[in-house]
């Protein structure tokens, strides 16, 4: 008999090594791992998986089914992120309900204080019941949006509060009647007051795609909490204030209340007030003068973005706790000599102050943008730089990346690419030029030019194209004539040289329960070089053995790795990141330029795209959730006032507002961003509510034929500190918010400046656009 020995080498061996995967703790040289990922599903808790997995490796030590000398170690745990985010958020709101009962206590008594404060976790526990109704879970965004609805769910009880507290000390009413003045006396500009700002964020919910996803739980949210309040302030809140309030009459007491004592600083800043608006409501120069001041205020600040002196980002910069170093290689190039070149890369990470870890992947690659792998195979490799807490380092992440991009860009022998998250939902690169064109031959060129302009542009970082060379292609044409002549078949000259290079499975045979496949291949020696092809034996049924070359000819040839499509079309793409602090906006302008100067051949078009595309496309979608904002708004303030010209008037607070944000962000150095953007659109609903209670306050002096000069300025006189009071605890609502995080900083500090300069002008502007708008139909008698 002949065995399989006789003619054959027989290896029990291994399968290829397809990857190599390490890890280095600080500054010790790495050590070979096994990276095991554990992904959530959808609706799964995460924070419980993180601590179930724990649990289950402790238990697997301890039962000794894991030996002693194995080391395990958690280099990525997005839990943490949960977990700092509900303990940053939970600070934040617990910061503004401290700041909240603070500023109530001082002007509304410790009782006041106490009773607008129960408004809070009432309000909560409707709108959880809500949250648990929609199936939404606890997540980062809808903390923000309990945070940010604090400040607003309050405005409502404080001017419920404000009104019990001059009838009873202004008018020395009884609490139960003090209660019930109050609520028939704001009843509807609450009501009214409370559906602008529902009316405000609810047209959010008409953002489409991945952005809309992320944005839609802050409507849904604050819309809950909103309705909550409304609620609290029109039924809790009175009869909590009958019951737990004591008469005027029944107090003995000589002791001047210090609500009292802050009203007199306030009557103070009202004389000076009054002096003001009798100075400018009579005179109709004056008023245009002024108004025109506002209008030139609103250019300037509508110039701010488009001259580039305030930059446009779609989210800021943020400290994240880890970032990652992609490595890749001609295609085609080997795990050994991938692996040299990562762990150059390697030793440049170690001498990283920050470090905590690296996890080291020779065959796969890192994205950090969504739609997006890292690639994979031999001559791609990745390292997940972890850093320690931000806590205990003085630099952050993205300060930090910067530091070594140079040095590991650096490296030669392959192209290396530092790779940063970023803050909000997954996005596409930053920037992206999208090469469309017939022949993959003519994009290359193309993309070759298009690739140049984008590296000699400042600000641009990691710009590189996704095609995907080899390093060529061995062809064999097959002579169809011979393959005839020799009565063989195309499939049979390419099942041939398929089984040379990677051998032909023959069977699979089960060892101690274990699968272990046969495979049958030539021996390496006898196949040197690819020429070596072309002596393979085929077996002819009319002329014996004949060898591959008397039937095909062997050439090398370049090739593409793969070619990507667009709805049917060819596409090359040029991809981009930015640097810290530069100007994408700008950036995308002056690639724009340089393109069009380009000559491209018919047939062949380039669009840009990316985050410029998903900054546009995301604002677009947002200013017109705007415009329906604002149309909303103009109806509900219609059935209010039952009036066409008094809700512009009120309109008129909103670019104020605007202004106010905008100069805010520029004097911080923040960029335009998406989140500063929902901020301003925020403002369109809270701002209003200052102008609602003003012209309401108005059209009641009017109603009892006060003289209209005299009616508008007790209006204003009137309602200064309620407007100040909820603008204050507005602003205290959201500052710890800004404060926490840069993500949230654009949208705290919008919303704060725009406050606290549309407060101010509110006061000022709304008496003087509604004198000029609407005296002259009192003085006809139409009002």
């Amino acid at each position: 008999p002949i065995y399989v020995g006789d003619v054959a080498e027989i290896l029990d061996t291994t399968k290829e090594k397809t990857s190599i995967s390490t890890i280095g703790i600080g500054t010790t040289p790495p050590r070979n791992t096994v990276s095991v990922q554990i992904y959530k599903n959808t609706g799964g808790n995460i924070l419980n998986i993180a601590d179930t997995a724990q649990d289950t490796i402790d238990g697997l030590f301890a039962s000794g089914a894991l030996p002693g000398d194995i080391d395990i170690v958690k280099t990525n745990d997005n839990s943490v992120f949960i977990k700092d985010d509900i303990t940053r958020l939970g600070t934040s709101g617990l910061q503004t309900m401290v700041l909240i009962i603070l500023i109530l206590f001082a002007v509304l008594g410790i009782r006041g204080a106490l009773i607008t404060g129960f408004s809070v976790p009432v309000a909560f526990l409707m709108a959880f019941m809500f949250i648990w109704w929609q199936g939404m879970t606890i997540n980062s965004m809808v903390l923000f949006s309990l945070v940010l609805s604090l400040g607003l769910m309050v405005d409502n009880s404080i001017i419920v509060m404000e009104g019990i507290n001059e009838y009873m000390h202004r008018y020395k009413k009884n609490a139960f009647d003090a209660a019930l003045l109050s609520i028939w006396n704001y009843k509807w500009p609450i009501i009214a007051g409370t559906m602008t700002t529902v009316a405000a964020f609810l047209p959010m919910l008409l953002v489409s795609g991945i952005m809309g996803e992320y944005m839609g739980i802050l409507p849904k949210t604050i819309t809950a909490t909103l309705l909550s309040s409304l609620f609290v302030a029109l039924i809790i809140i009175p009869a909590l204030s009958a019951k737990f309030y004591k008469d005027p009459a029944k107090k003995q007491t000589n002791k001047v209340h210090h609500s009292e004592k802050i009203r007199v600083y306030v009557e103070k800043v009202q004389v000076r007030y009054v002096a003001f608006l009798r100075n400018i409501l009579p005179y109709k120069k004056k008023r245009r003068r002024a108004i025109l001041v506002a209008l030139a205020l609103m250019v300037l600040t509508i110039l701010l973005p488009i001259t580039g002196i305030m930059k446009v980002n779609m989210f800021p910069a943020v400290d994240i706790d880890y970032f990652a170093v992609n490595i890749e290689l001609p295609t085609g190039s080997t795990l050994e000599k991938t692996h040299a070149i990562t762990q150059k890369a390697e030793a440049v990470v170690q001498h990283i102050p920050e470090l905590d870890n690296y996890v080291s992947t020779v065959g796969s690659g890192f994205s950090a943008y969504a739609g997006e792998s890292g690639g994979s195979g031999s001559h791609v490799a990745s390292i997940v730089v972890n850093l320690v807490d931000a806590k205990e380092r003085k630099r952050e992440s993205y300060e930090i990346t910067e530091s070594v991009r140079a040095e590991l860009e650096a490296i030669e022998g392959g192209t290396v690419r530092v790779e940063e998250l970023t803050a909000g939902p997954p996005t596409g690169a930053p920037f992206e030029a999208r090469i469309f064109g017939p022949e993959i031959d003519t994009l290359t060129e193309v993309a070759a030019d298009v690739l140049a302009i984008a590296e000699n542009i400042d600000g641009f970082i990691n710009v590189e194209d996704t095609r995907q060379e080899s390093s060529g292609e061995f062809t064999f044409t097959i002579d169809r004539e011979r393959v005839t002549y020799y009565g063989l078949s195309v499939n049979t000259v390419a099942n041939a040289i398929r089984q040379a290079v990677y051998g032909a499975e023959a069977t699979n045979l089960t060892v101690n329960g274990e699968d272990i496949d046969v495979t049958v291949k030539y021996d390496e020696k006898n196949l040197a070089d690819a020429s070596d092809l072309e002596n393979i034996l085929l077996q002819s049924p009319t002329a014996g053995q004949v060898p591959i070359r008397q039937v095909a000819t062997l050439t090398l040839e370049p090739s593409v790795y793969a070619i990507a499509h667009r709805d049917g079309e060819p596409i090359l793409r040029i991809t981009a990141g930015v640097e810290p602090g530069a100007d994408l906006r700008a950036m995308t302008s002056e690639f724009n330029k340089q393109i069009a100067a380009l000559e491209l051949p018919t047939g062949y078009r380039i669009d840009v795209g990316g985050e410029t595309e998903d900054i546009q496309k995301s604002f677009t979608e947002i200013f017109l959730s705007f415009i329906v904002a604002i149309f909303l708004i103009i109806v509900i303030l219609v059935l209010q006032f039952d009036s066409f010209k008094k809700p512009f008037a009120i309109i008129f607070s909103l670019p104020l507002a605007i202004v106010g944000a905008f100069f805010g962000l520029t004097l911080l150095r923040l960029d335009f961003s998406l989140p500063a953007f929902i901020g301003i659109v925020s403002l369109t609903g809270i701002v209003v509510n200052d102008a609602i209670v003003l012209i309401d306050r108005i059209n009641k002096n009017l109603a009892h034929k006060m003289d209209f000069i005299d009616g508008v300025i007790e209006a204003g006189i009137a309602r200064t500190q309620p407007i100040f009071l909820t603008s204050i605890t507005t602003i205290a609502g959201v500052l710890p918010l800004a404060l926490s995080e840069a993500l949230w900083a654009g949208l705290g500090f919008s919303i704060i400046f725009g406050l606290m300069f549309s407060t101010v002008l509110i006061l000022v502007f709304i008496p003087i656009v509604f004198t000029s708008l609407m005296q002259k139909d009192y003085k006809n008698g139409k009002i």
